[in-house]
């Protein structure tokens, strides 16, 4: 009998399936095709009661790793993308991330520059375990990372291994945990100024020979919650004039009671309710004649303030 029909067997008499070998130096090894290609996979084990040689980390045997190959061809999953590393997997999900704003593509890079200092970056996906995720969280806390950080790190982490588990590159996700579990929340709970704080600062401003001319502004923060950004890029444009008036219209009763504060009604409801109809361009002439008045009335106090202090 020819050797293409030779049963072939291990050196405990176990018979070796198609692909499977023995190498010189005792290993068990798998060949397999993708595409035309070989490849290869070595494993000291044939079979999962089989016992390692002294000194060998616990691993799969070569038949259970026959199965997942197996399956994953079956299933049309790519075996080959398992090799891809975190970092590689990282790059794979934010080339996905278009559109975003600058800020976010900075903190992409911050989440970066985070990984390719840890050993997770190089490993493979496919090795990656809950528990190697959340200890490498831990540590990235216990290195003087803030809450915020591991946070923004693991936001990142996450949606790109359920990528892979989208792609039927892997079955689980590491990532897939609650975070307060497993690292401790340090970060601190901002608390807001308290309305007499909110007085007091407004009247230093309103009153400061410096500081005066942006008390309209602060007083539109305060009272509006726009971030200075927002308030200097404000334009009509940028309002819905069909749904949502409600930042306009502070801003509106806001002008109007800073220039003619005992005539103006103390709420904005009472304020709009002297308009028929709240049209914006019913409004708007007003609302351009009190930032005139504004305007005027803040150069006449500096005129005061002038003359004052010229005596």
């Amino acid at each position: 009998m020819g050797t293409r029909g030779k049963i072939r067997r291990d050196s405990k008499r176990r018979v070796l399936r198609a692909g499977e070998s023995v190498r010189t130096d005792g290993k068990y090894q798998f060949k397999y095709y993708i595409e035309g290609k070989p490849y290869f996979v070595y494993n000291w084990k044939l079979e999962k009661t089989d016992k390692l040689p002294a000194g060998k980390k616990p691993c799969l045997s070569l038949r259970e790793i026959e199965k997942q190959i197996g399956y994953d061809i079956e299933t049309q999953a790519d075996p080959l993308a398992k090799r891809m590393t975190v970092m590689q997997l990282v790059d794979r999900y934010l080339a996905t991330k278009t559109g975003v704003k600058p800020s976010t593509l900075n903190n992409y890079a911050f989440v970066k520059n985070v990984l390719s200092n840890e050993l997770i970056s190089t490993k493979k996906i496919c090795d990656v375990r809950t528990s190697d995720a959340k200890l490498f969280l831990i540590k990235l806390q216990n290195d003087g990372k803030g809450y915020s950080t591991v946070k923004t790190v693991r936001g990142v982490l996450r949606p790109a291994f359920q990528m892979a588990v989208d792609d039927d590159i892997i079955n689980k996700n590491p990532f897939g945990f609650e975070l307060s579990g497993v690292v401790v929340n340090d970060s601190v709970t901002r608390e807001a100024i308290t309305k007499d704080e909110m007085r007091k600062f407004l009247k230093f401003v309103h009153d400061d020979n410096c500081y005066s001319k942006y008390y309209e502004a602060v007083y539109i923060f305060f009272h509006t919650g726009l971030r200075v950004s927002e308030f200097c890029g404000l334009t009509i444009k940028d309002i819905d004039l069909e749904r949502n008036l409600e930042v306009f219209e502070n801003i509106a009763f806001i002008m109007a009671k800073h220039a003619d504060p005992d005539n103006v009604p103390d709420s904005p409801d009472d304020f709009l309710e002297q308009f028929n109809t709240f049209s914006i361009y019913e409004i708007l002439p007003q609302l351009i004649e009190l930032w005139g008045l504004n305007v005027e009335t803040q150069a006449e106090s500096k005129k005061n303030i002038a003359k004052l202090t010229a005596r």
